[in-house]
């Protein structure tokens, strides 16, 4: 899974997608660009490039992974290993439509403020799940995405703080 940077370095935004409801599992979740490996990938970091230039009709020189963030599950138990990194900028998204409903952005400064963050309960497989979730724009973002996101929200909070602090 590709969890990707993009627009201005000053401002950027997280690339989301919500999933087309021809997909055989998630129909309709916000998700980062992912799946699974497949015997072509070397790593697992390979398979995050390939599934984003699949979705989201990207060039694979328009995606630079960083680094592996911890491994989460999904709700039914599917390990999920993110990657984060960078789209670039000047990159054109042309979404497969078999598999991505729509693109969705959201700056990291909306994600970061404390108002986006909320409970929420489900019920999955007749059994009622609270976890934490995100919500703008009137989008929810739940499960092991919403997992991934409290990975990086106290990071971008402390990249913030760094940026905005005053120099003594």
């Amino acid at each position: 899974m590709a969890v990707l940077l993009w627009g201005s370095p000053a401002d950027p935004s997280l690339v989301l997608m919500r999933r087309s409801m021809h997909v055989h599992n998630y129909k309709g979740h916000i998700a980062f660009p992912g799946g699974s490996r497949e015997l072509e990938d070397a790593s697992l970091e390979a398979t995050a490039v390939r599934e984003t230039v699949e979705e989201l009709g990207v060039g694979p020189e328009d995606v630079d992974l960083w680094g592996e963030l911890d491994t989460v599950a999904t709700v039914d138990g599917l390990p999920v290993t993110p990657y984060l990194g960078r789209l670039r900028t000047d990159a054109q998204l042309h979404p497969d439509p078999a598999e991505v409903g729509s693109i969705l952005t959201i700056g990291v400064k909306e994600l970061i403020d404390p108002s986006a963050e909320r409970d929420e309960t489900r019920l999955v497989d007749g059994n009622l799940i609270s976890r934490t979730s995100y919500s703008y724009n009137g989008n929810v973002v739940w499960g092991a995405t919403a997992r991934i996101l409290a990975q990086l929200i106290p990071l971008a909070r402390g990249v913030l703080q760094e940026t905005t602090s005053p120099v003594d």
